[in-house]
């Protein structure tokens, strides 16, 4: 749930895509995914060469081989750290978590600091702002605070770890 709640689509199209890779052969060309996902081609190679970036950073390592195949070492890419890469990376993440370590932050900060716009912040926190809502808790993403029941706000940061 925190998945569906804190990705945005294209990260959420780019761990179904990872998923889709772990149950291949260890060599394959992308042509072969077709058929397990959803994604045009198209789609599919762009998603890639994203999800090569992040294997890079995260293993420096490289999907593929040099004529073009992939090379998926399922016992070195795991999609559970790729899931929590994903997640530490993503904006809503980064709003929950900079609530704690800098409560006196405003959106404004938070804005200037990842360098995106307000209207950016409300549109990647209107899943979590209407989930919240529905357990009454309130998120004021101008003034970056929650308030609502201590405790399910407690769990619900111990949820996100």
């Amino acid at each position: 749930m925190i998945v569906q709640l804190l990705l945005d689509d294209t990260a959420k199209d780019k761990l179904h895509l990872f998923t889709c890779m772990e149950k291949k052969e260890t060599t394959f060309f992308a042509n072969s995914l077709l058929a397990d996902c959803d994604f045009s081609y198209t789609k599919i190679q762009s998603l890639l060469d994203t999800i090569n970036q992040d294997m890079l950073t995260l293993y420096n390592r490289s999907l593929f081989s040099e004529s073009g195949k992939i090379i998926f070492d399922s016992q070195l890419f795991d999609s559970g750290s790729y899931r929590t890469y994903l997640l530490n990376k993503s904006i809503a993440y980064q709003f929950l978590l900079n609530i704690l370590i800098n409560p006196e932050d405003q959106l404004v900060d938070f804005c200037e600091s990842h360098y995106l716009s307000r209207a950016t912040i409300h549109r990647k926190m209107r899943m979590v702002k209407e989930y919240l809502s529905s357990q009454n808790v309130n998120l004021n993403l101008t003034g970056m605070t929650l308030s609502g029941s201590e405790s399910f706000i407690r769990t619900f940061y111990f949820h996100l770890s």
